[in-house]
């Protein structure tokens, strides 16, 4: 077919169309191949102010008889496999769908922009060899910016959020980061009420996110969409968790994809972290869908199916629970424990808690533990006394376990729980006294082979915070391939697939640090070193995220690596208060060896693990 398009755009109040809101904008092709008349042409809907971006690299052209079949490609970001993406693409052209449309995250982004731009001219290069046109929909990996104006892909494809209509079905794709993370905001929302009010009578709606926000309990404005769409017959698709689920939310089909090259553990289809692509065929009645894994096997819609109730969908991150340190000197007798409680549902929320002491530990909770009540979308804290039966060295004080179980009820009685554990560990801190000859040295951790160490040790001069170390290790393979601005929460171990010492710092006062969980993006310092190797030298991967005056440096030794990290007092005053207290620290190596096989050495429990002990690694200055 051959077809012209007119990039005309039509003024809402020229349309007569009174229920579009004024920032709604229409794009239509008309076509001029007289064989062939389409049944209606492709109406395209944009929440942005009009422009000639268009987010496909070519728009999609129905041939008007009401038959046709589209593909979705699931996420490549997270460390993209190399040949992956190419492989996505030879077995789409076999499927020969009418056109290609995704969830976002088809590059791995970065916070340089000449890096992106060279990511997405890899991508260009590779979506040349595909026969369809291809939609993109915006994920949280190639949106750099919430803020249009900052963003590359607003400079590509000139709108972050739109819906078209091929072959009477709407297709809508929302942006899940605007006008934040995980978030569709109110602006977004009127404008999809508008979209949803102009085309009430399609046969099937189509919703692409990158995000699935129906298991997120956080909502970000997602409940409210579902009461929009709730009157007509319509899927979701989204991507993000990198892992195949189907839900049935309200008897409809929501479904989040695997990947396409993306990071994934691969551990099959049972599992559901496989490659793979997703057929949809539009007839008569419901669509038909069909999931192809790369390796060629096909799987059904349900695969990996869960049925999902308003009330367990609004528990999913719809609560959280953080625990404060349980400080105590070289003796514990006895103490309190701060909790933090949040919840994010529209119900209230009780948080119980028991505790149990693991093995022959002498610590104890309070006796038929507690309870607290959160109203909806709001906090609390408390502080639970733990004791130890008798007086006990911190070091065989032993741990407790604490499990809380949440639960929420709706106005008629229905409710919803979850439990989760939480260990409870007295920590006692690390005194640093002043002066850059006092210090907390010979601190050493080992990966379990003992072929890769670290010695590190801590000093203060009253105006500086200097964290020296010296890492041993016979064999150096820092990849190049480790991206040196990655976006901050997606920070992984497939992402730094060589040799690397991660450091986090984190100067809050109390009890904020101590209940640092390493994904607070603005609560701490991390630092990325990657060892110099062959012509390339030694980085902090996050030197650009520093606050100012501080510093690192990595540099070759015989037999591994060494260096430091700086940090001002003026730093710690900005985020501790002006007489700050202390800091805390964690320390993390990962060695990649010669087989290929990774191993780590930690400093401390991972923050950012379920092993982590609040307020473990805590040094508090005695001036």
């Amino acid at each position: 077919m051959t077809m012209k398009t007119t990039l005309a755009y039509l003024l809402v109040a020229s349309l007569g169309a009174s229920f579009l809101s004024a920032q709604t904008t229409l794009l239509q092709w008309d076509y001029d191949d007289a064989a062939t008349e389409p049944a209606g042409p492709v109406v395209f809907h944009s929440g942005e102010e009009p422009n000639l971006q268009r987010p496909w690299t070519r728009a999609p052209e129905p041939e008007g008889e009401g038959h046709f079949r589209f593909a979705i490609l699931p996420d490549r970001a997270g460390g993209p496999r190399e040949g992956i993406l190419e492989v996505a693409v030879k077995r789409l052209n076999e499927a020969d769908p009418d056109f290609v449309i995704n969830v976002g995250d088809i590059i791995n982004g970065h916070s340089s922009r000449a890096i992106m731009q060279a990511q997405w001219r890899e991508v260009d290069d590779i979506l040349g060899e595909l026969n369809a046109p291809f939609v993109f929909v915006p994920g949280d990996h190639e949106t750099d910016s919430d803020r249009k104006e900052d963003s590359l892909w607003w400079e590509r494809f000139g709108h972050r959020y739109y819906a078209f209509v091929y072959e009477d079905t709407l297709f809508v794709a929302l942006n899940s980061r605007v006008p934040g993370y995980k978030q569709i905001g109110e602006a977004q929302r009127a404008w999809l009420a508008d979209v949803l009010a102009a085309h009430a009578d399609v046969r099937w709606t189509f919703v692409f996110m990158h995000h699935p926000l129906w298991i997120d309990g956080r909502n970000g404005g997602w409940r409210e969409v579902e009461q929009l769409l709730a009157d007509r017959p319509h899927t979701v698709y989204a991507g993000h968790v990198h892992k195949y689920r189907h839900y049935s939310v309200q008897g409809r089909d929501y479904v989040s994809v695997a990947t396409a090259g993306g990071y994934s553990p691969l551990l099959g289809l049972e599992d559901g972290t496989l490659d793979h692509i997703t057929l949809v065929e539009m007839g008569e009645g419901a669509p038909k869908i069909e999931n192809r894994a790369l390796t060629g096997e096909s799987f059904p819609l349900e695969h990996c199916h869960r049925e999902l109730n308003i009330l367990e969908r609004d528990l999913v991150n719809g609560w959280e629970i953080r625990p404060a340190a349980l400080f105590t000197g070289p003796v514990f007798t006895a103490g309190t424990l701060p909790l933090w409680f949040k919840n994010n549902t529209p119900y209230p929320m009780t948080f119980s808690g028991e505790f149990s002491p693991e093995g022959d530990s002498p610590l104890r909770g309070p006796s038929g533990g507690f309870a607290v009540v959160v109203p909806p979308g709001s906090t609390a804290e408390k502080g639970v006394q733990v004791a130890s039966m008798s007086p006990v060295p911190i070091e065989a004080a032993g741990s407790l376990q604490l499990t809380m179980t949440v639960t929420i009820a709706d106005a008629e009685g229905a409710t919803a729980s979850q439990q989760k554990q939480f260990p409870v560990v007295a920590v006692q801190p690390l005194q640093l006294p002043l002066g850059m000859d006092a210090d907390v040295s010979n601190v050493n951790v080992a990966t379990p082979s003992g072929q890769a160490e670290v010695d590190f040790d801590v000093r203060t001069d009253g105006e500086l915070v200097r964290v020296s170390f010296r890492v041993t290790d016979p064999y150096i393979d820092a990849s190049p391939n480790a991206n040196v601005g990655v976006l901050y929460h997606d920070v992984a171990p497939s992402l730094y697939n060589g040799d690397l010492l991660e450091i986090r710092f984190d100067a809050r006062p109390e009890p904020d640090r101590a209940r640092g969980n390493g994904w607070d993006r603005d609560g701490h310092i991390f630092f990325a070193l990657r060892p110099p190797v062959e012509d390339r030298p030694g980085v902090d991967l996050h030197a650009h995220r520093h606050p100012a005056g501080v510093v690192s440096r990595v540099e070759s030794t015989p037999g591994g690596y060494a260096g430091e990290v700086v940090v001002p007092f003026s730093y710690l005053r900005q985020v501790g208060g002006d007489d700050p207290d202390g800091f805390r620290l964690n320390l993390l190596l990962r060695d990649r060896r010669e087989d290929g096989t990774q191993e780590s050495a930690i400093w401390q429990p991972d923050w950012r693990s379920a092993g982590n002990i609040p307020g473990a690694g805590t040094f508090l200055f005695s001036l």
